[in-house]
């Protein structure tokens, strides 16, 4: 976990867990939103700790997943999870980090997440 008031620090981290996946080729999930929507519409995605990460797991192939509706899971603090409620996950691509600039990587990322 990350302070988001501590941008130094937040990064530093980052730095660490890129390190650690690269060393260990451990898999790993993060949420370049930073928080997950309120309304279903994607909010923009904060560069810094991607880019960070992306420059730290060289190696990496990166899977751009989107997760649509959980928003509607949230929106009670899932509880009452509203019936017929369904999550999906999509796949918008699979790429090999070491074919692009981390910062070209990232818009293309958000690019793809932000189609839907």
């Amino acid at each position: 976990m990350i302070n988001r008031n501590n941008r130094s620090l937040a990064l530093q981290k980052i730095k660490k867990f890129g390190n650690q996946i690269e060393k260990n080729q451990w898999a790993a999930v993060i949420f370049p939103e930073g928080t997950r929507s309120k309304n279903g519409q994607p909010k923009k995605f904060h560069s810094g700790g991607l880019i960070t990460l992306f420059e730290h797991i060289p190696n990496a192939t990166v899977v751009a997943l989107s997760i649509n509706n959980s928003w509607r899971l949230a929106q009670y603090h899932y509880f009452p999870i509203p019936l017929g409620t369904k999550v999906s996950f999509k796949v918008k691509g699979v790429f090999q980090l070491k074919e692009y600039e981390p910062a070209v990587l990232f818009d293309k990322v958000e690019h793809l997440i932000a189609q839907e």
